[in-house]
């Protein structure tokens, strides 16, 4: 509104104070019913946003019960995870299998036979030109050229950054007598030890010459496959990991067992991912009621937000008639009772964990399909807790509606601002035509009273 400008100076009557008396008893009643308008439209509208969140959780949580994969899971379990590890696919079967881990599968590895000074010194002196090592693993290999200047440390750092990729790396030893160079073959399984040959008799330092000569390489650990005992059974891999050691199973090997110890291979269905989203579910509906109840409450101090409210109710029937439906799957569970929820005297839900574990023990896949299905309950509850949360929904509309009316009282309060400061421009108009006719007449009263008392005066 604006400033009220001094007035009375020509009366000296207290003017600017009677115009805010009157502008303010004009403005001040209206001015508390917008606000308390929109205090209600506030509190309501932050009301309905917490009822949208909740149901919104809530539905969450049904949707973590909706992917039909995650009720095809299984789950393979190591007794021993030092020893081996494993995982299934959905086409595992369940069982137990005892498992014995003989060796490792293991890559190769080969020393210089002659020693020699340090790193710095020459692979082969005597080349006449270039000469050519050539790395071999299995199919594989890679070539690396020595010229009569190579030291050892240019061919190991050669060697390095060829063999990445066959997993050959080489090192230098100082044995104190001496320099070693070593190579190591990541690549494991019999036939695949490391072989190196060179075309010129000056690399003999080198070559591959595991008889214990002088010179070449002594090769002191050949590639070896990795075996398992597996029910009774040898089984071989090249590698540490036994793909489809049973259908759908893979198995890696991690360390050899102890003598006269085995292990235990558990393949069962994973039930514990949906037992923890059945007790999700349960709980997050018990959150959404007990915020029902506090925005609904009329009992106790101040009534609930939404107290009276059609639209809790509603939610509250709606989610507990899908809830409480039969999903028939053609096996021995086909409500959540029977799954072990059951509801409470105060309206809540709880969960039975013994008797789910015994239901999904029993009937995995088909339980799978009384939730996940696509006429099961995930399916069927979401789509009407999406009728209330959708961006067309209810609760949707609802929010509109309030910010609509919010809207109006922010117009309402622009239209009584301008109707006020009408009044406040109208009543200064007034108040001034009154304040100049007081001072006239004050003026006027003042000429009069002075000739009176000079006429008075001149009579005596």
């Amino acid at each position: 509104m604006g400033s009220i400008t001094s007035a009375g100076v020509g009366s000296g009557l207290p003017l600017d104070s009677i115009i805010q008396s009157l502008v303010n008893a004009e403005a001040q009643p209206k001015l508390l019913a917008l606000n308390r308008k929109e205090a209600n439209l506030q509190t309501t509208l932050s009301a309905v946003g917490a009822l949208k969140s909740a149901v919104s959780k809530f539905n969450d949580a049904v949707k973590k019960l909706s992917v039909l994969s995650d009720f095809q899971k299984v789950k393979a379990t190591s007794s021993d995870t030092a020893s081996a590890t494993a995982s299934a696919t959905t086409s595992a079967l369940a069982g137990t299998y005892n498992i014995v881990v003989n060796t490792l599968a293991k890559g190769s590895r080969a020393e210089s036979a002659a020693t020699f000074s340090n790193s710095s010194s020459i692979v082969a002196a005597g080349l006449a030109g270039t000469g050519t090592l050539t790395f071999t693993v299995g199919a594989s290999n890679f070539t690396v050229d020595v010229t009569n200047t190579t030291t050892f440390a240019e061919l190991r750092t050669a060697i390095n950054d060829k063999g990445t990729t066959l997993g050959v790396t080489a090192s230098i030893v100082n044995t104190g007598n001496g320099s070693t160079l070593v190579l190591n073959s990541s690549t494991t399984g019999v036939g695949n030890s490391l072989a190196v040959t060179n075309n010129d008799a000056n690399l003999d330092i080198v070559s591959t010459v595991p008889t214990g000569a002088t010179a070449g390489l002594n090769v002191t650990q050949s590639s070896q496959n990795a075996q398992v005992t597996f029910d009774g059974i040898p089984i071989i891999s090249t590698t540490n990991t036994f793909t489809d050691i049973v259908d759908g199973v893979t198995l890696t090997t991690t360390k050899e067992s102890a003598a006269g110890t085995s292990l235990t291979l558990t393949v069962a269905n994973d039930t514990g991912a949906i037992s923890t989203n059945v007790k999700g579910l349960v709980d997050s509906f018990n959150e959404m009621l007990k915020l029902f109840k506090q925005l609904g409450s009329a009992s106790g101090g101040a009534a609930g937000p939404l107290v009276g409210d059609a639209l809790l109710r509603q939610i509250e029937s709606r989610a507990r008639a899908e809830l409480g439906k039969t999903f028939s799957t053609g096996g021995d569970f086909d409500t959540l009772a029977e799954l072990g929820v059951a509801t409470n005297r105060d309206g809540t839900l709880s969960l039975d964990s013994s008797k789910l574990s015994t239901a999904l023990d029993k009937e995995f896949l088909k339980i799978g399909e009384f939730f996940a299905g696509a006429t099961g309950l995930a399916a069927s509850l979401s789509t009407t807790l999406n009728g209330y949360i959708s961006s067309t929904g209810s609760i949707a509309g609802r929010e509109t509606s309030l910010q609509t009316q919010l809207r109006g009282v922010a117009k309402d309060r622009e239209n009584l601002d301008f109707r006020i400061q009408q009044l406040e421009a109208r009543l200064r108009k007034q108040y001034a035509a009154l304040d100049s006719l007081v001072a006239r007449l004050n003026s006027t009263g003042s000429f009069l009273t002075q000739n009176l008392t000079k006429s008075q005066s001149s009579k005596s």
